[in-house]
């Protein structure tokens, strides 16, 4: 809705919503066994059972005792009255509080309202609502920064990274349901309702009795201030492993740029003296678009890599007739053995940290190239074209030695060459041995009411090349790759083949 249009309607609504918000007596209704459920589920449920409401006026709008106009505020306490939690949630009209009356008077809303209350959290990448929490929206172009627009969380999935809604006054004039990615551009911040908590109503502060003159005494030494108190991590290991099963993202500063993100199961090398507080200082980390860069990471995301950083071994002998020595090794057990020396010796040797152990002893072929267009065989585990070796044709049957950065090291089954494959182009064999499986070879189609995005890579940050409609036939080139995205083939009817990525969330198969 464009901002004159808004201006119209809010001056025509302003009068009677202030009055119905003033004089308006929530009516509770009875629960049973309240506490069996909690209080967001059911404000959740009951959103959805009103999503029937369409169109001006309505009940929303009825219930206000306001003409017909904007509604998406109005849904968001009618449903919190109708489920009995009316004094939980308040009774407000506007999304922010962007509408003042004639004699400047300025129409509190929800956004104002919790930012009043410390319960209101701007959006960001490290930020995700909870079920039952309001979603505001700045959705006019160009943006002023205020929201006018307001949803219901109904559901989180922090592994993707999507929120799901229910929202009044959506697109027909209708509640609607939609999900959004946590880094879409168009959410201002969440609304934290805490409608499991005691009580949101601020208690007013009881009478400050007069002040007494407080009795004279001898100040204090002060002390020494203590220093922030640092995570419990090992701060002074120099080799991870992501652990996380969304990856993790590298920043240029723990409170900097994100350049990229890195894949579960690469190893990574730090250097702990340039560690900030939570965040670890890696060094030539490679993303996900094959960019090799310096940055930081966060210590939740990742785990020091056992038994794979280089080991020393320390021999160490004293002047005597004889002497026991032991050494250790990361593989070998300790060893004793007698020596005959006159002189003292202290030497420090760097073993070779073992590869790792193959995961399929028996050598026999466990998986297939999946992709139609053939499978990159590199000679490196990275993304660069300079170590890409051959073309390995689809359907070649290949034996997994172990994963590293997002790659298969695979050796092709009846020729014993080795390369690195990505793991979004290569499939499980089936227990027939067939490659030509069900799951790379069936056609699907968009199945997402709203359409789904065709990406120009596998990934949340990859360009927009168009929205597919709904129903559009879709071939599926690969299986779905570390973030749930596939490589689909199509064409729009025009004979031209086109190819892109789409969240195998938003496609079914026939």
């Amino acid at each position: 809705m464009n901002k004159f249009a808004k201006r119209i309607t809010s001056a025509v609504c302003s009068a009677l919503v202030a009055a119905s918000v003033i004089f308006t007596t929530p009516f509770k209704i009875e629960r049973k066994q309240a506490n069996a459920v909690s209080n967001a589920t059911i404000y959740v449920e009951t959103a959805k059972e009103l999503d029937y409401i369409k169109g001006r006026p309505n009940e929303a709008t009825q219930y206000y005792n306001a003409p017909p106009c904007d509604w998406c505020a109005m849904f968001v306490h009618l449903t919190a009255y109708r489920c009995g939690l009316g004094n939980k949630i308040p009774k407000l009209a506007y999304c922010d509080n962007q509408y003042y009356t004639d004699d400047g008077y300025a129409m509190e809303g929800y956004r104002s309202y919790y930012e009043a209350r410390g319960q209101f959290l701007p959006a960001s990448e490290w930020i995700l609502p909870e079920v039952g929490d309001l979603i505001v929206f700045e959705t006019s172009y160009p943006g002023d920064g205020k929201a006018d627009h307001i949803g219901i969380v109904i559901n989180v999935d922090s592994y993707l990274g999507l929120i799901y809604t229910i929202e009044g006054n959506g697109p027909g004039d209708q509640v609607v349901y939609k999900s959004y990615p946590y880094y879409d551009t168009a959410i201002i911040g969440y609304c934290k309702t805490n409608l499991d908590a005691d009580s949101v109503t601020v208690t007013p502060a009881p009478p400050v009795a007069p002040p007494v003159a407080p009795p004279v005494t001898t100040p204090a030494t002060p002390s020494e201030p203590a220093g922030p108190e640092l995570p419990s991590f090992d701060a002074t290991a120099t080799s991870w492993v992501v652990t996380s099963e969304s990856g993790c993202n590298l920043k240029n500063a723990p409170d900097g740029d994100k350049l990229g993100i890195i894949s579960t199961g690469t190893i990574l090398r730090s250097d702990p003296s340039k560690n900030k507080g939570e965040w670890i200082f890696v060094k030539a980390a490679v993303t996900e678009n094959g960019a090799i860069l310096d940055g930081y990471i966060h210590f939740t995301s990742v785990t020091p890599e056992d038994n794979k950083a280089p080991v020393t071994t320390t021999v160490v002998t004293t002047a005597s007739t004889t002497e026991t020595t032991t050494t250790t090794t990361a593989a070998a057990s300790a060893e004793t053995t007698t020596l005959s020396v006159t002189t003292t010796v202290s030497t420090s040797v760097e073993t070779v940290p073992v590869s790792p152990a193959p995961q399929n002893p028996t050598n026999t072929a466990t998986h297939y190239v999946s992709s139609l267009i053939g499978a990159n065989g590199r000679t490196m585990p990275e993304f660069d074209d300079n170590n890409i070796a051959r073309i390995i044709d689809t359907d070649t049957y290949l034996i997994i030695n172990y994963y590293q950065n997002g790659f298969a090291n695979c050796t092709i089954a009846n020729t014993g060459e080795m390369y690195f494959i990505h793991t979004s182009t290569i499939s499980e064999l089936p227990p027939s041995g067939d490659a030509y499986t069900e799951c790379a070879r069936a056609n699907y189609y968009v199945s997402s009411d709203c359409g789904v995005n065709l990406r120009a890579r596998g990934d949340y940050n990859g360009d927009i090349i168009c929205i597919l409609d709904t129903w559009q036939s879709l071939s599926v080139l690969t299986s779905p790759n570390e973030l749930g995205f596939v490589y689909v083939e199509f064409t729009f009817g025009d004979g031209v083949v086109h190819n892109g990525y789409v969240h195998i969330n938003h496609i079914t198969a026939y």
